[in-house]
């Protein structure tokens, strides 16, 4: 090659300075620059070492991950290497992910090469593998996914009676701790059904959180009021009875 010319990643520059970009394993070897005139010809002899080394991945190299229907996951693979590894993840029904996707999707692979998983399901269960490679060789890390579900548990007591006069105004905490997250409604005692945000009878509402509000109580008001916490995998029930 003579100055002024380039040749894919390979370039002389107009003082005779040899460029090579993005250099790699293959370009390791003798070069030999030639300066020459009328006169004679001198001739300098470079002998270029490419240095390598293999992936490591930075973690112990299988791990089990437990997430709750419905949540989300991040599975992390962290990786040394020269050059830079490139990381790829294959994914238990055999699909290969090498190219970071939009963060809107429920399936993610992110900058960092983090994988991520919304809003997860039985279907996301199995064993996820990492791959870190180069030139050198390569490491791999395999994380086992399981996705557990888990009935709602009302945190007040399950059955529970009060009295208390006309004209008071009460609130009848119903709270459940669930995964996926539980719905939650009040069942009154004429079989009528009220979910968070509804508002009936002129004086009953029920609020986002489960507790049930009633309003300036009255004697009509009395009775049984059962609140029911449910998810895919089960119900709760709490009932409380105003005499």
């Amino acid at each position: 090659m003579t100055p002024n010319t380039r040749l894919q990643r390979f370039e002389v520059l107009k003082n005779g300075t040899f460029v090579i970009r993005s250099v790699q394993v293959q370009d390791r070897g003798q070069y030999m620059c030639t300066a020459k005139n009328l006169h004679g010809a001198e001739r300098m002899v470079v002998l270029l070492s490419v240095t390598v080394q293999q992936p490591q991945i930075l973690a112990s190299h299988y791990k089990d991950v437990t997430v709750y229907l419905g949540d989300t996951i991040a599975m992390e693979c962290l990786a040394k290497g020269t050059p830079a590894p490139q990381i790829s993840w294959v994914f238990p029904d055999g699909r290969v992910w090498q190219t970071v996707s939009p963060v809107e999707g429920r399936v993610t692979l992110h900058e960092n090469r983090t994988l991520s998983i919304k809003e997860a399901s039985f279907q996301d269960r199995g064993v996820y593998k990492c791959v870190a490679s180069n030139a050198a060789g390569a490491d791999s890390l395999a994380i086992r996914l399981h996705v557990a579900a888990l009935p709602p548990v009302i945190h007040q007591e399950k059955a529970e009676n009060i009295s208390l006069p006309p004209g008071l105004s009460i609130h009848i905490h119903c709270t459940a701790r669930a995964a996926p997250l539980p719905s939650v409604r009040w069942v009154l005692r004429d079989g009528t059904q009220i979910r968070p945000s509804q508002f009936v009878h002129g004086n009953l509402f029920v609020f986002p959180n489960g507790t049930l509000y009633i309003r300036n109580l009255a004697p009509q008001d009395s009775g049984r009021y059962e609140c029911v916490a449910a998810n895919l995998v089960g119900s709760a029930r709490r009932t409380e009875l105003h005499p």
